[in-house]
């Protein structure tokens, strides 16, 4: 059986693998001050293009969640590097596809007053005679 050209290409691949991937999307992903209030909770997928220097050239979104979570999404994409295995100096452009998760901050429990009791007394004295 005759084996089709492309099969022996091999595909980028982060470095350390998918956990270490998983962890640099969790590090660097930030949750959109604005829609903290809204408390959103979801999945942008993003298709990515890498060249053959392992570089996000392209990135677009093609499910989201809106626009600045969108946003987020594609700024964190672009900053992954691959390593990019040999193909016999053939140019060629890699697809990806990439889930970035959004989960809302915990809120932050509001920090209780201080009581302070302050006791305030005052002492008169009386001028003489002026």
């Amino acid at each position: 059986m005759k084996q089709g050209k492309h099969q022996s290409i091999r595909q980028p691949e982060y470095a350390g693998g998918p956990k270490a991937l998983d962890a640099f999307v969790k590090e660097n992903v930030r949750y959109p001050e604005s829609r903290i209030p809204d408390q959103i909770k979801g999945v942008v997928r993003v298709k990515a293009d890498i060249n053959k220097k392992g570089n996000v050239v392209r990135a677009k979104v093609i499910a989201g969640l809106g626009k600045e979570f969108d946003d987020e999404a594609l700024r964190v994409v672009k900053l992954l590097k691959f390593l990019v295995p040999e193909n016999r100096d053939i140019k060629i452009t890699f697809h990806k596809q990439f889930n970035i998760t959004f989960n809302p901050p915990k809120p932050q429990p509001k920090p209780k007053a201080k009581q302070v009791n302050i006791q305030i007394s005052y002492h008169y004295t009386p001028k003489s005679g002026d």
